[in-house]
């Protein structure tokens, strides 16, 4: 082998090298992006399930907040009624139900 060769065989072989070497990188590069990603994808799952419990947990006390209103309202008309109710019939039992003292009642429990 002449020279001449020698020094075009050591070219090639830097050139493989590079190549091989530029490869690699391109690789490793692909690959860490790839776990860049699948990290972000879980991160962004993990984050919007944490939100939609969240969500879930709200409209579960929201719910209950409004129920226990809706509660208490329904318990002060049902308790209005029956004093209403109890005021028409002490009337009615001494005669005739005097409309101005109802009403006046039914403006105090109001």
């Amino acid at each position: 082998m002449n020279t001449g060769q020698m020094v075009n065989s050591h070219s090639n072989d830097i050139i493989l090298s590079q190549s091989a070497y530029l490869k690699r990188l391109i690789a490793m590069v692909i690959l860490l992006n790839l776990c860049f990603i699948s990290i972000l994808l879980l991160s962004l799952r993990q984050s919007r399930i944490q939100y939609e419990e969240r969500a879930a947990i709200s409209t579960r006390n929201l719910a209950l907040v409004l129920e226990k209103q809706l509660i208490g309202i329904i318990e002060k008309i049902n308790l209005t009624l029956l004093a209403v109710s109890d005021e028409a019939r002490q009337q009615t039992a001494h005669g005739a139900i005097n409309v101005q003292k109802l009403n006046a009642v039914i403006s105090q429990l109001i």
